[in-house]
């Protein structure tokens, strides 16, 4: 509808002032209509002209049968939509099932997440990692893009020799070394592996404990993985030495003190860094660089996004910089920051710390609360917000649970359909919506229903799943508000199946948004 809207609102700009503008779309007080955009305001210093000027014009200029009036409010061009064609559109959008479907695009997408080191379970902060890549890239595959996820491992390195060696001070019931694992799981793995076995052997056995129970967890809580890529097999093949020849050709790369470095300076970095060790060791930025030049040059990935903790916030500027060292336009790579959880019960905070042991992991969570709970309550804010997660609340079967307050929305509908049918009332989906006879609570919600494409395409070019779940709030909102003031089943008798089709087209927006989240629409709660 939005898209509609905003087409429209084109047409009558060009032909009002011959230029061609950005329009933004806004939600004005219903008093003033139903849509609002601020474009005169942005036309207003090229034409030499007010907003209000500007903005009577276009208004006067609008001629749409979707449109029923247009108006100038201090310079925001304000409108208002026909009863009648909003009936006929959602009505023909929803029959024609084309309220949810998007056309395919020829572009693949790779979206990386969680990512955690395979030295520990998962916890909360991986989990809200988890929910919102795994989110996001259903929303980009709805929107119509070919979509791979993938899980980096970093299998390699110092933490591998410090989770080998924490593992191995269990077997001899010694304390773990300075920054070395603790907690129980590393006990419950040292008694699988056998003691006689190398730092390095028990280091990859561990590691692979880890990561079967990080994938049974992930199952658990409906996130899949298309692939786990390795590090350490990503080194091993030797493609390393091919980046440091295509860098040392373009005159990036340079030795000091022994160790190999990157001009990343000379990309906006503020400094140059260290590629390779003085020691002969790679990097983890050498590595992380082979990488994205193997996601984009050996697998032709057209888009790549990253889902990273907020604390990775430093690296952004440097991983940009690699990108278009090696050729790859940095706009090609999105990286997706998101900020920590704060885990509260009972609205007071539970500590957590991987390598004390101390720690809620996503297994303990999703026992505790649910996986539907858990995904929809890590997607209420944006991922630039810090986020409070109370367990209590994730667990409660009410209104202030935001997950139940959706999917009773689902199961509600579903109720109404069951009633229906025990009074042998007959839901004939070929009859006209509303056919003009539209109350308050009826429009409010058909409006909203038919926004829903509008909702998933900002939240796919935004990179945000919360734009998803705030409209489904908002449908939730209107359609319980609908169902207390309107009399369904037992108002007058013309209006019980157009009500009946609010309902339908209610419960498949509902169905559908909740299974581009990766979250179930129960049928009874």
């Amino acid at each position: 509808m939005i898209k509609t809207v905003k087409s429209i609102l084109n047409k009558a700009v060009l032909e009002a002032t011959g230029q061609e503008a950005d329009i933004p779309i806004q939600s004005p007080p219903s008093e003033f209509g139903d849509f609002s955009t601020p474009a005169a305001f942005a036309l207003a210093k090229k034409l030499k002209q007010s907003p209000t000027k500007i903005a009577e014009k276009v208004a006067s200029s609008i001629d749409d049968p979707l449109v029923e009036s247009a108006n100038n409010t201090g310079g925001f061009i304000n409108i208002k939509i026909s009863d009648k064609q909003l009936e006929k559109w959602l009505d023909e959008q929803f029959l024609n099932r084309k309220l949810t479907t998007f056309e395919k695009k020829e572009q693949t997408v790779q979206v990386e997440f969680v990512s955690a080191n395979p030295t520990g379970p998962l916890h909360i902060g991986h989990a809200r990692g988890a929910a919102v890549g795994d989110s996001l890239a259903k929303i980009l595959s709805k929107f119509g893009y070919e979509v791979q996820k993938e899980y980096y491992l970093n299998d390699r390195g110092r933490q591998m020799q410090l989770l080998g060696r924490s593992v191995k001070a269990a077997m001899e019931d010694k304390a773990a070394p300075e920054d070395g694992y603790k907690g129980d799981y590393i006990s419950e793995i040292a008694r699988k592996i056998d003691s006689k076995k190398s730092i390095e052997e028990i280091a990859s056995e561990a590691s692979n404990i880890i990561l079967e129970q990080i994938k049974e967890d992930l199952a658990k809580f409906s996130v899949s993985m298309n692939s786990f890529f390795s590090e350490k097999k990503l080194i091993e093949n030797g493609g390393i030495s091919q980046l440091f020849s295509l860098l040392k050709e373009k005159g990036l790369i340079y030795e000091k003190d022994g160790a190999v470095w990157f001009k990343s300076s000379k990309f906006g970095d503020d400094k140059d860094r260290v590629l390779k060790k003085s020691s002969g060791d790679l990097t983890y930025f050498a590595s992380d660089i082979y990488y994205h030049y193997n996601k984009f040059f050996v697998r032709k990935f057209d888009q790549v996004i990253d889902v990273w903790g907020a604390d990775h916030h430093g690296y952004v500027g440097r991983m940009k910089a690699a990108c278009q060292a090696t050729g790859i336009n940095p706009e090609r790579l999105s990286i997706v920051l998101v900020q920590i959880v704060n885990l509260l019960r009972n609205r007071e905070p539970v500590s957590m710390s991987t390598r004390s042991g101390q720690f809620i992991s996503l297994k303990d969570l999703i026992d505790e609360v649910s996986p539907d709970a858990a995904r929809f309550m890590f997607l209420t804010r944006k991922v630039t917000s810090h986020l409070d997660f109370d367990i209590e609340i994730a667990k409660k079967q009410a209104e202030e649970n935001p997950v139940f307050y959706v999917q009773y929305t689902y199961a509600r509908a579903q109720s109404i359909f069951r009633k229906a049918s025990e009074r042998n009332v007959k839901y004939r989906k070929g009859i006209p919506l509303l056919e003009g006879n539209i109350g308050k609570f009826e429009r409010d919600l058909m409006l909203k229903l038919a926004c829903y494409k509008d909702a998933i395409t900002k939240a796919a070019l935004q990179l945000e799943p919360f734009y998803l779940v705030n409209y489904l709030l908002g449908v939730a909102k209107l359609f319980h508000q609908f169902y207390h003031e309107v009399k369904i089943l037992g108002g007058e008798k013309e209006m019980i199946n157009p009500r009946l089709r609010l309902c339908d087209i209610t419960s498949y927006i509902i169905t559908d948004g909740l299974t581009t989240l990766g979250i179930s629409h129960p049928e009874r709660m």
